[in-house]
């Protein structure tokens, strides 16, 4: 081919890295716009474990208490709720299931949400992100052992004397329960 008759201008080769860059680009943008759907995801992920994890265990509090089951899923879906308002905005999550078992004193917590795509629709036509949790808690007490210094000096005669034994009365019973011995 004789460069003189197309007067030189295929010599001229400066605009091939541009092109080079932009056709390499687009495999890492779509790489980038992935992994931050992927953290996105993750964090979903922890979210909603944090408010099944949360919500269980104020279900179990509440089946050792001998709550009906209709209080016990108010209580359980009110604390999730709660702890998810702190996670994604746009995470769409359906009510929690709940399932007592009250032999055991445990609350087994379920739900599942969905999480819009940011950049993988662009890909994929993926429009959401299914993300699942559950967990099961236990209430399960142990003996408590309390041991008080108290002040019996000649300064805690009389009034004095009383009010000690009441405020041990009140402490004792806000730590124990009733039935518990």
């Amino acid at each position: 081919m004789n460069t003189r008759f197309f007067g030189g201008r295929f010599k001229d080769n400066s605009g091939q890295v541009a092109v080079l860059f932009a056709l390499a680009s687009l495999p890492l943008l779509a790489l980038v716009g992935f992994a931050v759907d992927a953290s996105r995801l993750v964090t979903a992920e922890q979210h909603l474990q944090r408010a099944i994890d949360a919500a269980a265990l104020a279900g179990s509090k509440d089946v050792r208490s001998g709550a009906d089951l209709e209080d016990i899923e108010a209580v359980v879906e009110r604390i999730f709720f709660a702890n998810l308002d702190t996670s994604h905005s746009d995470l769409e999550c359906d009510a929690p299931e709940v399932t007592l078992n009250p032999a055991e004193n445990s609350a087994l917590v379920t739900s599942r949400c969905d999480l819009p795509t940011l950049f993988v629709r662009t890909v994929s036509g993926k429009q959401m992100m299914a993300v699942a949790e559950a967990a099961t808690a236990k209430a399960a007490y142990s003996q408590l052992e309390i041991a008080m210094a108290l002040d019996m000096s000649q300064s805690m005669v009389g009034a004095k004397s009383e009010q000690l034994q009441n405020a041990l009365r009140r402490a004792g019973s806000a730590l124990v329960d009733d039935e518990d011995t």
